[in-house]
């Protein structure tokens, strides 16, 4: 039986160190007040790792940390509906840029990587072709992502200092006030849209960092209509983690 434990002594509102076991699975809880919010509702990240409570401001922690116990079996019944990790293995199908590929990994070759219409070859005797594919994917991420932000940031006047890419769970992108972009480089197995829209999401925050009506007029200035984008990650956005973990 689930049950959620505290760390820490500070009041729930100022994200304490919170935790809820559900059948040996510990997983982070991350409050989330929001003016607008009228009931509590709950989720789980898309790695799973995380549960976040989106509350009105004024709520006791009492009541926070009753609501959590009280959806351990939701909890539950969502990790049970986890799909299985999709492995780096010979013969698996693996979307680049959202183009399914069947991954051909060939010892005796000597061509390294090479992306072929439907195929990845990994070539070489390596000890670890998984670990060369994860390797090969965030360098061809890493190279997308800077190409295409620098050239949006200098439509917007403004000037990408950094960009970086690591396999972040629980965020696509983000901004720092320096002009530091970092990206999950598992946009690389999305469609090209949709990582194109997520660069365009992180470069407008060097206009506008917050999310009113502002920034998402910069947003389409760069890319136009990206409803259809935001819905794909919303959907499928978890499904990418599974690739290779």
């Amino acid at each position: 039986m689930g049950h959620v434990s505290l760390k820490g002594h500070a009041s729930a509102l100022q994200c304490p160190e919170v935790f809820v076991d559900v059948d040996g699975d510990k997983l982070a809880v991350r409050f989330r007040p929001l003016v607008r919010a009228v009931n509590l509702t709950l989720r789980l990240e898309p790695d799973h790792s995380t549960v976040v409570v989106t509350h009105p401001p004024r709520i006791s922690r009492r009541q926070l940390m009753g609501f959590v116990s009280d959806h351990v079996s939701w909890i539950r019944q969502r990790l049970r509906c986890v799909s299985p990790s999709i492995p780096f293995t010979d013969g698996q199908v693996i979307p680049v840029l959202g183009i399914p590929r069947t991954l051909c990994i060939r010892p005796e070759g000597r061509r390294g990587i090479v992306l072929e219409e439907g195929r990845i070859i990994v070539t070489g005797p390596v000890v670890s072709p998984a670990n060369r594919l994860r390797d090969w994917l965030r360098q061809y991420a890493l190279r997308e992502v800077r190409s295409r932000a620098c050239v949006m940031a200098e439509r917007v006047g403004q000037r990408v200092r950094s960009v970086t890419v690591r396999d972040t769970r629980t965020r696509w992108g983000s901004c720092s006030v320096t002009g530091d972009l970092s990206f999950s480089w598992r946009l690389i197995l999305a469609p090209d849209k949709v990582l194109t829209y997520v660069v365009a999401h992180e470069v407008a925050h060097l206009v506008e960092m917050n999310h009113s009506r502002q920034f998402w007029s910069v947003v389409d200035s760069l890319v136009g209509p990206c409803r259809a984008e935001r819905d794909w990650l919303r959907r499928n956005g978890s499904s990418l983690l599974r690739y290779g973990s």
